[in-house]
């Protein structure tokens, strides 16, 4: 036998051996099965056990809507093939608009599309894991008030104590941050006899005594100065190198978190430039109207031609958009322009009728413009909560830009 056969057989047998060996661990850690743990398969269950699980006897369907589409109306006659596609003509009234039925969706203006939900929920977030990991009694952002010596407004606050302020502002006896202008994070000795009163501490009530050290760091969100604090009652928690790295992560986690902004022209992927050169501006055309009707609704209308128009072509276009919406007037209900491409309607009318007429305008453009892209936005005002020109705008706004994207029209109320 060869010398170099032993040492090769011994390597062919170390290589199967590693094999196997590996091979047994990765079925040790392989998850079991649904049958290995003893779990019945799933078995999807039909319509009529689902209706008879809900307590519903019988289900009809609802009568189809008779359907006039010039495609549809040549397959039911027989025809071999569709014809070309013929562009509708115009409707006297949207009610005799053609086409599939469409349905706004209505939501809440408190509940969704608030431009401030997802800063307000994460910063929450963030300030309660800071003051759960720390140990604190108290975390909270403070902006700095710009133009004034120690004084913070209260943004955002989570505490365990009943006296801690919600909102508002206050002017510290000491500033937070260091006054020699340098911004780094501080940590300070509450009471007793200390340079830092538990007075300074001004988002709570009255001043509690038993506070004996807060930590402070400074941050920026947007372009404002803010600081983040953490208090608490027992010497020496917050004074170690883990609740300083702590509460300066949770600070930089805060400056990229969501911010909130007002919609602008661009705003939520809306390409739309919202302005009315030599006329009066979208903000004035809305407090116009509040102080006209009061209670109103604001119907926003964007048209996205395909191919987009060029600058020659575009007065041509919003010419058409608007003797369309013409077409389809609204009693008591004015139009302006609001943006290329764009009208704003001012209507009296802010119930049922006006989501009706939103639906059917909104089946009425896409038909007129079928390669194009139709937003229909709607806010509606009850004239009695308390809302700026600005907010009403900026609310119409975004309903837009949930039209544009969703590709149906949508209401808030």
């Amino acid at each position: 036998m060869p010398d170099f056969a032993v040492p090769i057989a011994a390597a062919v047998f170390a290589v199967l051996l590693l094999v196997w060996a590996v091979r047994r661990v990765l079925r040790a850690r392989r998850m079991p099965s649904l049958d290995e743990l003893g779990v019945p398969a799933y078995r999807p269950r039909s319509d009529e056990e689902e209706r008879r699980e809900l307590g519903i006897g019988e289900v009809r369907p609802r009568e189809r809507i008779a359907s006039h589409s010039p495609v549809q109306e040549a397959e039911a006659d027989g025809g071999g093939s569709a014809p070309a596609p013929v562009v509708p003509r115009p409707a006297t009234t949207v009610e005799a608009s053609k086409g599939p039925p469409t349905r706004a969706r209505r939501v809440r203006r408190d509940d969704e599309l608030a431009p401030d939900e997802a800063m307000r929920a994460t910063q929450e977030h963030l300030l309660n894991a800071l003051l759960l990991s720390a140990g604190a009694h108290t975390a909270v952002l403070l902006r700095e008030e710009p133009g004034a010596h120690a004084k913070y407004r209260i943004e955002r606050i989570v505490s365990r104590n009943a006296y801690a302020r919600p909102s508002g502002t206050f002017v510290a006896e000491v500033p937070l941050l260091p006054p020699d202008g340098k911004r780094r994070t501080t940590l300070h000795a509450v009471g007793h006899g200390s340079a830092f009163p538990a007075a300074a501490l001004g988002y709570y009530r009255e001043p509690l005594v038993a506070l004996r050290q807060a930590l402070v760091t400074p941050l920026t969100l947007g372009d404002t100065p803010h600081v983040l604090v953490a208090d608490t009652m027992h010497d020496g928690r917050l004074g170690d190198r883990r609740a300083k790295t702590l509460l300066e992560a949770t600070a930089r986690l805060l400056e990229h978190a969501p911010t909130s902004e007002p919609v602008d022209a661009g705003g939520d992927g809306l390409p739309l430039a919202v302005d009315n050169p030599g006329r009066r501006s979208s903000a004035a055309l809305v407090a116009e109207a509040i102080a006209q009707h009061g209670a109103l609704g604001l119907v926003l209308v964007h048209l996205e031609p395909n191919p987009a128009p060029d600058e020659a072509s575009l007065a041509e276009a919003e010419a058409d958009l608007r003797a369309r919406l013409d077409d389809v007037p609204m009693d008591g209900a004015t139009t302006e322009r609001f943006g290329d491409l764009t009208f704003a309607v001012f209507s009296p009318e802010t119930g049922k009728a006006l989501d009706r007429w939103v639906e059917g305008l909104h089946v009425r453009l896409g038909e007129a413009y079928p390669l194009a892209r139709v937003a229909v936005g709607t806010v509606v005002y009850d004239g009695l909560a308390p809302m700026t020109a600005d907010d009403l705008r900026g609310h119409a706004l975004r309903a837009l830009a949930a039209s544009y994207e969703e590709g149906e029209p949508v209401i808030l109320g």
